[in-house]
């Protein structure tokens, strides 16, 4: 790849599927986190950045044990994650 260039290298949902009444909405967020990290082989010290919506990331990197050096908590509605992937892309 070029320099700054960009990939998603991993992507997940949560472990279970449809109704989980026994989970927080962190929960489920860090659930699918953790699954994506496994998908792609990286762990929480592998990871500079983080973005979402719904949550604060900052409590979101907490939760995982990140220490991002960027984050991004833009919530516009369903384009919101777009919105994230385009400031990764910038920082």
């Amino acid at each position: 790849m070029k320099p700054r260039s960009i990939a998603i290298v991993g992507a997940a949902e949560t472990t279970e599927l449809g109704k989980i009444p026994n989970a927080s909405q962190i929960q489920l967020h860090a659930d699918a986190a953790l699954n994506a990290m496994a998908d792609c082989g990286l762990g929480p010290k592998d990871i500079d950045g983080i973005a979402c919506a719904a949550e604060w990331p900052t409590d979101m990197a907490h939760y995982l044990g990140i220490t991002p050096t960027w984050v991004d908590g833009t919530m516009v509605g369903g384009c919101s994650f777009m919105i994230h992937l385009r400031h990764a892309a910038a920082a």
